[in-house]
């Protein structure tokens, strides 16, 4: 499943130019098809999601560490219980990230923690991070952090942070997947902080790569329905010479109706009779003409329940099978008398 710039900038029309170049750039697909993201539209959504929520919609390059104490409670209740405590680092980027990643994620030097903070599409954060994805991509990410929201590096980090994470024994992967946004939170953020946005920002990347049930459903049914068509052409091998010459969708009719004559006022030849115009209505509702038999319940059920129905591939001409015989209409199928 490819993913186009123009679908990523629906979602963040505002996005920087760092990560417009990134997104732009020839070998997008190849990286999200490297790391299996690509394999599934969940997979997409869920990936985007959390990069939109880290990035603030593409925005964030690097962590923002300047928290007022009260935000810095809510972020870190067990290292700021007190609003006494947090008022000492509010406002400080430095002095917090050194407090708050010092000593843990691979900072052990001094200044190590502010200098690793999160940084890129996917916000890697901590020394042993940078020096990880640095070796595993060829990239001095340690000697220069800077490098992780680059624009020819940033959605390859993502992509590897992703492919490495995970929680409760799947991978981020597997994760969405499942559509397991708790799992895939915790897997990159380690905790659930911004999950209401992150939330927001799924429902957001969903419609763009998860198709809905309904249109998986209807390619169900069209797939059923081509089959019925082509066993009907091999049996009936003069309505596929039929339909191969017809130029246009009435010829395709009159063409069908006279290779396979349907039963005189059967449901083909009222099928034939709409196709040919006889009936009332315009092209996108075609209708029986008031004199025509009406079309039994029995015979309507039975073309529903069975999907008895193809679309021959020309644009609005569709293929009726039934035991009343063959015949071809111009209109939509959902527009079919009685359908």
């Amino acid at each position: 499943m490819d993913v186009t710039f123009a679908q990523v900038h629906s979602l963040a029309p505002g996005m920087n130019d760092e990560y417009a170049a990134g997104f732009g750039a020839a070998d997008v697909n190849d990286i999200l098809s490297r790391y299996r993201i690509s394999d599934n539209g969940l997979r997409l959504a869920h990936f985007f999601a959390q990069m939109l929520e880290e990035t603030g919609g593409f925005h964030v390059q690097i962590e923002s560490l300047r928290y007022s104490p009260s935000r810095l409670m809510e972020v870190w209740p067990h290292r700021f219980p007190t609003i006494d405590i947090a008022g000492q680092y509010a406002y400080n980027e430095e002095k917090l990230g050194n407090y708050v990643y010092g000593g843990r994620l691979g900072n052990t030097n001094p200044g190590d923690g502010f200098r690793y903070r999160g940084r890129g599409l996917l916000q890697i954060t901590g020394r042993a991070s940078y020096a990880r994805y640095g070796q595993q991509l060829g990239i001095d990410l340690e000697g220069n952090p800077e490098l992780a929201f680059h624009r020819d590096h940033c959605l390859e980090i993502a992509a590897a942070e992703w492919a490495a994470s995970g929680y409760g024994g799947k991978t981020c992967n597997q994760l969405a997947d499942r559509d397991d946004i708790v799992g895939v939170t915790y897997a990159i953020n380690g905790g659930q902080t911004g999950i209401r946005d992150r939330r927001l920002w799924l429902a957001k990347t969903k419609p763009v790569w998860v198709r809905p049930a309904s249109a998986v459903a209807s390619d169900t049914m069209t797939s059923r329905a081509n089959a019925n068509l082509e066993a009907a052409m091999v049996a009936a091998p003069d309505v596929a010479a039929a339909l191969a010459v017809a130029p246009a969708p009435a010829a395709a009719a009159a063409s069908v109706a006279a290779a396979v004559p349907a039963t005189p006022g059967g449901f083909g030849a009222r099928a034939a009779s709409v196709a040919l115009g006889n009936g009332a209505g315009s092209a996108s509702r075609p209708m029986i003409s008031p004199d025509t038999p009406p079309i039994s319940d029995t015979r309507k059920e039975r073309i529903r329940t069975t999907g008895m129905w193809a679309n021959t591939g020309r644009t609005g001409l569709a293929t009726v099978l039934s035991p009343g015989g063959i015949a071809a209409f111009h209109g939509p199928r959902h527009s079919f008398p009685g359908s």
